[in-house]
């Protein structure tokens, strides 16, 4: 399948019917009711430049099957300082990252995602996330690979062995990712249509079902009602979702409040979080048994397990409804990070700045190993860098910064400070990217780091004797090594 037949499918919302027939002498019936749309992008790809533009057309399909004329979408991002768009749809590339244009019509809606690079390329790998032992990430066309420990079926690939090389997750007919995420255990990924897929061990309902121990092909996670979700992540045993009204919903293991719901038992399907009334979530992480969203005024709640102090709030009360984290006066976040078996965070503010907190055993945010702060400490990075994304590992933190390199801090005694040494790293020290390559994205798990380069390749770095690495060399490396794209 060619990459723009990919984003040809058409999305379809239904829409009430129309009325009764009108009487020869009766006011005239009203139009049938729009049903379903459809995006076309002019450059005839998904992939555009930091600066450049593109237009959306949009195509409309009433219930009879016939093109709606005369009548103007209503336009949205997801991701304004990624794309933005116009009311006439004309999206311009703002900032590096994937977003996803959304045109409604009465209840239809159409959608197409959009990522930005920098050079405007990006037939490659768009998204990695790492854990303990494996790893998985999502290709431009939607393909989903993992490799690594396969332990309950975590690599999607409908078995149990390991691998050292990708193995392509067995997702049903027609769907396609764009984003995905990693535990210990399992493994979720979110489709372009906005729907949560999960598969690997079932411990807890991690995999959002109540009636299997495992599945090792992706499935997917039923709402209690129909919903769209933007983002996903996952904690050791559970997954939260958050959907396009800024609502989180999380399912899986609940003992230590790592659903928000308010209750302790576990759950097979999404249960919606207790927050506080008129909170709109944007984003959000999850850690071992804790999660964390930022608010869309640039706050963060968080709810779990808080033995560390991973809720940020002053506190080592575990709370089963999000409580606030207690950030510097003035801080404004947009983005939050944390290692799905990590007991930190780590949040990147407005002005690309970095604050941390919880656990801190391998030093990755304090200079002083086993700290624990209990509120946000800001991470200063070398000189006057900026943080572009960042990677909050168990014992790690990367992050990529404003000057096109990736810089890591912690432990680093299987090489995952990516800079050929294998000893602590108390401070931040450049990773040995390959000449050339310039990484915008950067995640880390367990032991294991992986960055994404602005054209797409993928590289990994640190513990690989479960084979996580993923170059067919279940073997550590302290340098980047590149992931193959697969055929």
């Amino acid at each position: 399948m060619t990459r723009s037949t990919l984003y040809r499918a058409t999305f379809v919302v239904l829409a009430a019917a129309g009325g009764l027939a009108a009487c020869d002498d009766g006011p005239a019936a009203p139009p049938p009711a729009v049903a379903s749309g459809a995006l076309s992008l002019t450059t005839g790809r998904d992939t555009l430049a930091i600066g450049a533009t593109a237009t959306l057309s949009a195509a409309f399909l009433n219930t009879k099957g016939e093109p709606v004329s005369g009548r103007t979408p209503t336009w949205s991002t997801t991701d304004a300082a990624v794309a933005t768009v116009s009311a006439s749809g004309v999206v311009t590339a703002v900032g590096l990252g994937t977003a996803t244009i959304e045109a409604v019509l009465d209840s239809a809606k159409a959608t197409r995602r959009i990522w930005v690079t920098r050079t405007g390329t990006g037939n490659g790998w768009v998204d990695v996330s790492a854990a303990i032992s494996n790893v998985c990430a999502v290709t431009s066309l939607g393909a989903a690979y993992c490799w690594g420990a396969n332990t309950g079926g975590r690599l999607g690939d409908s078995s149990t062995t390991a691998s050292s090389l990708p193995r392509r997750v067995i997702l049903p007919t027609g769907v396609r990712l764009s984003s995905i995420a990693v535990g210990s255990r399992m493994a979720c990924g979110l489709s372009i249509t906005g729907a949560a897929y999960c598969w690997g061990d079932n411990a807890n309902f991690g995999i959002g079902s109540a009636t299997v121990l495992r599945n090792t092909i992706a499935t997917v996670v039923d709402p209690p009602t129909p919903m769209t979700f933007k983002a996903l992540v996952i904690g050791s045993a559970h997954a939260c979702a958050l959907n396009t009204a800024g609502a989180v919903f999380c399912w899986g293991i609940n003992s230590q409040g790592a659903l928000g719901n308010n209750q302790t038992g576990n759950s097979p399907i999404p249960v919606a979080v207790a927050a506080a009334p008129g909170v709109v979530y944007t984003t959000l992480a999850a850690a071992s048994n804790a999660v964390c969203a930022v608010t869309t005024a640039g706050a963060v709640d968080c709810w779990g397990f808080n033995d560390s102090g991973q809720l940020g709030n002053a506190s080592t009360v575990t709370s089963r409804v999000p409580v606030r984290a207690l950030l510097p006066t003035n801080v404004v976040v947009r983005s939050v990070t944390a290692g799905a078996n990590g007991f930190h965070f780590c949040a990147i503010t407005s002005t690309d700045t970095l604050y941390c907190w919880g656990r801190n055993v391998g030093g990755q945010f304090g200079a002083s190993k086993l700290f624990e702060n209990a509120t946000p400490v800001a991470v200063p990075l070398p000189g006057t860098l900026r943080a572009r994304t960042a990677g909050a590992g168990t014992t790690l933190l990367c992050v990529a910064a404003s000057d096109d390199r990736v810089y890591c801090r912690g432990a680093g005694s299987r090489g995952e400070m990516g800079n050929a040494a294998t000893s602590e790293q108390l401070t931040f020290g450049a990773v040995q990217a390959p000449p050339g390559v310039v990484f915008d994205v950067v995640r880390s798990g367990f032991q294991t780091a992986c960055a994404l380069s602005t054209v797409g390749a993928l590289y990994c770095w640190g513990a690989g004797t479960s084979g996580q690495i993923g170059n067919g060399a279940s073997l550590d490396s302290a340098v980047p090594v590149l992931i193959p794209l697969p055929l």
